[in-house]
């Protein structure tokens, strides 16, 4: 399903955080990229978000076709039958969907946790690519940053699932790659220094 835009078509992320009053990750990567803010309708839907629901939480939002039914049920079959998943997901002291309301370096900060145990967190991603060599390079290490330095917990992971069959499960922990998360880190902390200097969330002196 395309996306459907509602007008106005695009907002500025400084005006779109300033007015929330908080920086989101993917505000803060529209910000980074010079984009917009895109808003979707109401009736917008993302095959992504039901799987996130059924998988992290095993409820139900919306029914789907009979065709993205049978999808999302293999894709759901693939991530429970993964033994590196299923060792994050009976984590001591895991929980599921949590909110993350922090400051970082002076800046608030929310965001939302897909998987949180007391030493680990991950992100559950849907992807297109059908190796792990190509997901792990489509990754964008800023979003691990901002979580590893908003909750101080170094270990990581991206749990991809592929779309396509046979729905390939691709688990990587991003201490794996400690160049792209010093990459990841040095640009937040520019970032962050950015948003200090246009006083976004306060009052120029």
């Amino acid at each position: 399903m395309k996306l459907k835009i509602t007008e106005p078509e695009g907002v500025d992320p400084v005006a779109y955080m300033k007015d929330r009053g908080y920086v989101s990750y993917s505000s803060l990567k529209t910000f980074r990229d010079g984009g917009m803010i895109v808003k979707k309708t109401t009736d917008y839907f993302d095959f992504g978000t039901e799987l996130h629901s059924r998988f992290l939480e095993g409820r139900v939002t919306k029914r789907l076709a009979i065709k993205d039914e049978q999808k999302i049920e293999a894709m759901l079959n693939a991530l429970n039958s993964d033994a590196l998943v299923k060792s994050i997901m009976k984590t001591k002291g895991v929980a599921f969907e949590q909110e993350l309301k922090v400051t970082i370096q002076g800046v608030p900060v929310l965001g939302y946790l897909d998987v949180k145990a007391p030493k680990l967190i991950a992100d559950l991603k849907t992807t297109q690519h059908k190796s792990k060599t190509a997901f792990i390079t489509s990754m964008d290490f800023l979003q691990a940053a901002v979580y590893i330095s908003g909750t101080g917990i170094k270990d990581f992971y991206y749990i991809g699932i592929c779309k396509s069959e046979p729905h390939d499960v691709f688990t990587f922990n991003v201490k794996s790659y400690p160049d792209r998360m010093k990459t990841a880190t040095i640009e937040l902390n520019l970032l962050l220094k950015q948003i200090h200097e246009k006083r976004i969330f306060n009052k120029a002196d």
